[in-house]
């Protein structure tokens, strides 16, 4: 009999053991983004895994499983909704369908802290929430958009008449004249050394990457988008069953990340323009007031086309909460 009490005794002291290192397995998460690993531009993104991988103490693991490569960047955000994958970090523009003002994103005025303030991160967080998301914050790290040309371009004028490589982020080319060109990443290069087209808007980062800087040497004018939206979104059913001191530890690493995503973006920045200068691209600036016209124009022919699919009154809140 004691032999039984005794045997029985270390089978439920080997149990509770066992349960308990059940209880402490952590909670893992896969994580996809849209830039292909090794891209500069994911820098913030995997700034903010590891301050959350760090903050939860091992009770939860954010796995960065690949890039466009594992889940092709414009199919991650139904992915997460679908819950095939948890995370994702993207550009808003690319979901649109589902959160319809996830493109003017980039159009806010305001730092992610001031945006917080406004209203507009609890706004963006409501607005994704409808469509089985949460909305985790911006961490994009890519600086600034230019138009990058053949030949120096030394004023709006001057853009009239001119071959750029299009893209649905750029509606503003009609404004000035240019005459769009639809292309492919892969085929920029080629298409700027047989002149396809005299030029394109990009950032610096991929105009890097791309080695693009051997086919086109001038940069002209100002930068625009200069906020950028590289969002980093969840699936909202795996985001509420998570224990609440799980989801603050996401959300606070979120908001300590802000400040220091826009330090490495500016770092960055500032790398960029020494290796273009390097590989001698110019840069053609123009007047104060050229280049307001210009930031101005191409802000309100985005305001023009994603905001007339918003009413009015949900537009004018916006605007109001992104500092204009």
């Amino acid at each position: 009999m004691k032999r039984i009490i005794v045997a029985f005794f270390i089978f439920s002291v080997i149990l509770g053991l066992a349960a308990g290192t059940w209880a402490k397995k952590p909670i893992t998460l896969k994580a996809v983004q849209f830039v292909n690993l090794g891209n500069p531009g994911e820098a913030g993104f995997h700034l903010l895994v590891d301050m959350i991988n760090k903050a939860s103490k091992g009770e939860l693991v954010i796995k960065i499983v690949g890039g466009p490569e594992a889940t092709p960047g414009r199919q991650q955000p139904e992915a997460v909704r679908t819950g095939a994958i948890d995370i994702s970090f993207v550009a808003s523009s690319w979901y649109k369908s589902m959160v319809r003002v996830s493109p003017l994103i980039k159009m806010s005025l305001l730092k992610p802290w001031e945006e917080r303030k406004s209203g507009f991160f609890d706004f963006l967080v409501k607005e994704h929430e409808k469509q089985g998301l949460r909305y985790i914050g911006n961490a994009h790290v890519y600086g600034p958009f230019y138009l990058y040309s053949k030949v120096p371009v030394k004023d709006i004028s001057g853009l009239k008449g001119k071959r750029f490589r299009h893209s649905p982020a750029y509606p503003f080319f009609q404004t000035f004249g240019i005459k769009p060109v639809t292309a492919s990443h892969s085929e920029i290069y080629p298409g700027l050394e047989r002149n396809v087209f005299d030029g394109l808007a990009i950032n610096h980062t991929n105009f890097i990457n791309l080695r693009l800087y051997e086919v086109c040497k001038y940069v002209v004018g100002p930068g625009f988008y200069a906020h950028g939206a590289a969002a980093v979104i969840m699936n909202l059913a795996k985001f509420n069953k998570l224990p609440k001191h799980l989801q603050k530890v996401i959300t606070d690493s979120m908001e300590k990340a802000e400040p220091q995503i826009i330090e490495k973006n500016d770092a960055i920045q500032v790398d960029n323009w020494k290796i273009l200068k390097a590989k001698g691209v110019k840069h053609v600036k123009w007047s104060d007031e050229e280049s307001k016209i210009f930031l101005d124009k191409v802000n309100q022919a985005m305001w023009d086309k994603e905001g007339k699919k918003l009413k009015p009154e949900k537009l004018e809140k916006m605007r109001k909460m992104m500092g204009y």
